[in-house]
């Protein structure tokens, strides 16, 4: 799928990726399989939930949203994740 997008040339030059494309899609599957794991092995490390969530998101996944989308993820992580002694 990769190799038909490449030769088709949607993409742009050095190496800008279409919006709407299968490149793009696995980009984002992986930066937010970067976030789980990072949440993950900070709550297993005995991190507070809530914090583990932030942090993950700010590492792996706010460079990449606007100043609206962080304001909102920052929040629904610390109103959503279930406190440690939930867990």
């Amino acid at each position: 799928l990769l190799l038909l997008e490449r030769e088709s040339g949607i993409h742009g030059p050095n190496g800008q990726l279409q919006d709407y494309s299968a490149a793009t899609g696995l980009l984002w599957i992986r930066r937010y399989l970067e976030f789980h794991l990072d949440m993950y092995s900070a709550i297993l490390a005995s991190r507070d939930p809530t914090d583990a969530a932030i942090d993950a998101y700010k590492t792996q996944i706010e460079p990449f949203h606007g100043w609206a989308l962080r304001k909102l993820f920052t929040v629904r992580l610390s109103t959503m994740m279930p406190s440690r002694e939930d867990l």
